[in-house]
């Protein structure tokens, strides 16, 4: 066996001769570069392999360590969204464990850029080969065909490997599977590899489910819905793709209700720690897109999105929850031009699920509102210890409970099975009670959420899942009542619209209507502000005002700035115009 490099050079050109070549020793690179000519005529016909020709050989060639690693391409990772490749090295050193890197093919394309790179993204690899070593090195790598691993630039659910991807652990049909020495998964054919770094998520927690009647006395039926819908979202694919949509969560509450701690809590479940959501008053539209785009098969929550902010720019930085109506069905999240003289775009697809979490109710478009389930977190069930109970649930850490996850995934089949088994029950009940279709279906949808909740939680007891049931009814109910009225900030600014139109008058005609045909309201808003102020009446925050006035159902509107000559004034006024 060889001892020294030069023995390592000379064993290695007998088998192969080359005029230069590179060889590994003892992690490292070599070049190698033999006087063949003279070489051959000192011999004199002395076989190369004979031991006399050794200090020959030695005298003829020059051995210098080019790199002080083994550099080793494993296979080719391609992000097929994104239309992306690279190529995974290993980078064994002598003392350290070895390194995975990625390199693009730019970095292994001259001497100087691969030293760059080793420098960049190894520690302290180097790299002083000339350009012949460097295609010898090339030539080496990609002789034969690489591997190919498909890289998913986001955590979760593979739809093409049907897989869930996460970044130390993955499971497939019931069935974990770790992370290779090379850091990518094997999953039946394919090769997949996580490319997202910035969530971590911990895989290999542990679970009891005996906190669950914990749960259930501290945060109620609304603590339920969230739970049941949490749960749901880890396979939000699989039912869009049965059921065509999946609905948005609403979960608002009163002050010390308990709203963080739930969804805290629940993200501890999923091994995500000290996280509540995301907030997209303080991203941009680039930033919320990509949010949006991090995950799959798991929730994606906005937090206070209903706040005010002051500034020239408050129109601007207000979110509209209507945006998000593609979500519902898995569609786009937005569309970007793609870098190239084409009409290519990119869009990629919601696979996620959408909780909102805020002050104040979602406000938008009948289509947007039909779209929620929406729950209100109150202390109404609140006793002496409820708060010690809230407390556990914010002390506990994510270790001891995000083997839910694991637990979870592990039954996908049963929980998908009992789900639609479930749903079709409760959808006939539901639409029994109910007008709106859609309503019926995406309450119905979280309901048998909570029923597939039993084969993680077998102590649910039947009668707890029936209350669920009713519960979920309820909020149906509660919803559809909403969507045929106006909203109550519309309803108050026609009540007083009406007062202040006619009866504060002690003449005959209108105060605030515009308009000389009797079929239509005509009214200037800042007039009305003027009049609210002028008699005493509460003054609408017009902001909000005109993002609801839209949707109004008492009197539809017709117009929203339309110049008319006054009634009141005989001068040119811009009105909303409604029709009476």
């Amino acid at each position: 066996m060889a001892k020294t490099v030069e023995e390592y050079t000379y064993h290695k050109y007998c088998r192969n001769s080359a005029k230069r070549f590179v060889i590994t020793f003892k992690n490292r690179l070599f070049s190698v570069c033999v006087d063949i000519a003279q070489l051959t005529e000192d011999l004199a016909g002395t076989p190369l392999e004979d031991k006399d020709s050794f200090p020959v050989f030695i005298s003829h060639c020059t051995v210098m360590e080019i790199c002080n690693r083994d550099p080793q391409c494993l296979y080719r990772e391609v992000d097929e969204l994104l239309g992306e490749q690279w190529y995974v090295f290993k980078i064994q050193s002598t003392s350290k464990k070895p390194e995975i890197v990625r390199l693009e093919g730019s970095n292994i394309a001259t001497a100087d850029a691969f030293h760059k790179a080793l420098l960049n993204r190894t520690a302290g690899g180097t790299f002083s080969g000339t350009p012949a070593d460097m295609r010898i090195l090339t030539n080496r790598w990609l002789q034969n065909e690489l591997s190919t691993v498909r890289s998913i630039p986001y955590i979760g659910y593979d739809n093409e490997s049907q897989a869930y991807i996460y970044p130390a652990a993955a499971f497939y049909k019931g069935k974990e599977i770790r992370l290779d020495e090379n850091s990518f998964y094997r999953v039946g054919k394919d090769l997949v590899r996580p490319g997202l770094k910035s969530i971590k998520i911990i895989t290999d927690g542990k679970f009891t489910p005996d906190w669950f009647d914990k749960f259930l006395k501290t945060f109620h039926w609304q603590g339920f819905a969230l739970l049941a819908f949490w749960t749901g979202s880890l396979f939000a694919h699989q039912i869009r793709k049965e059921q065509k949509s999946f609905p948005f969560f609403e979960l608002t509450g009163d002050p010390g209700a308990g709203k963080s701690t739930m969804l805290e809590f629940c993200w501890k479940l999923l091994g995500r720690e000290d996280y509540e959501g995301f907030d997209v008053m303080k991203s941009t539209i680039a930033g919320r897109r990509r949010a949006f785009n991090q995950v799959s098969n798991m929730p994606i929550v906005i937090i206070e999105s209903d706040r005010e902010t002051g500034g020239k720019d408050s129109k601007q930085k207000q979110f509209n929850f209507d945006e998000c109506k593609p979500f519902y069905n898995g569609r786009g999240t937005g569309t970007l031009g793609v870098p190239k003289r084409n009409n290519d775009v990119e869009e990629s697809l919601f696979q996620a699920s959408l909780i909102i979490s805020q002050n104040a109710q979602v406000d938008g478009s009948e289509a947007l509102l039909q779209r929620i389930v929406h729950c209100h977190a109150d202390k109404t069930h609140y006793d002496s210890g409820s708060r010690e109970l809230a407390r556990f649930f914010e002390k506990i850490s994510c270790e001891e409970v995000s083997g839910f996850l694991k637990t979870a995934l592990i039954n996908e089949a049963k929980i998908l099975k009992t789900y639609f088994e479930s749903f079709k029950k409760i959808e006939t009940a539901f639409s029994a009670s109910l007008k709106n279709e859609r309503i019926a279906k995406n309450h119905a949808q979280v309901a048998a959420c909570g029923y597939a909740l039993q084969i993680i939680f077998p102590a649910i007891s039947t009668e707890t899942i029936e209350d669920f049931k009713l519960y979920i009814l309820q909020r149906a109910t509660l919803r559809e009542k909403r969507l045929l009225a106006d909203h109550p900030l519309v309803e108050q600014f026609w009540e007083t619209f009406r007062y202040l139109n006619s009866e504060t008058r002690s003449t005959e005609g209108e105060a605030l209507n515009h308009s000389g045909n009797p079929a239509y309201y005509a009214i200037n808003l800042n007039h009305f502000v003027q009049q609210c102020r002028d008699n005493g009446q509460e003054m609408p925050d017009l902001k909000v005002l005109k993002k609801l006035l839209p949707h109004s159902k008492k009197h539809k509107l017709l117009h929203k700035s339309k110049a008319m000559t006054s009634k009141i004034t005989n001068k040119t006024v811009r009105c909303w115009v409604f029709k009476v």
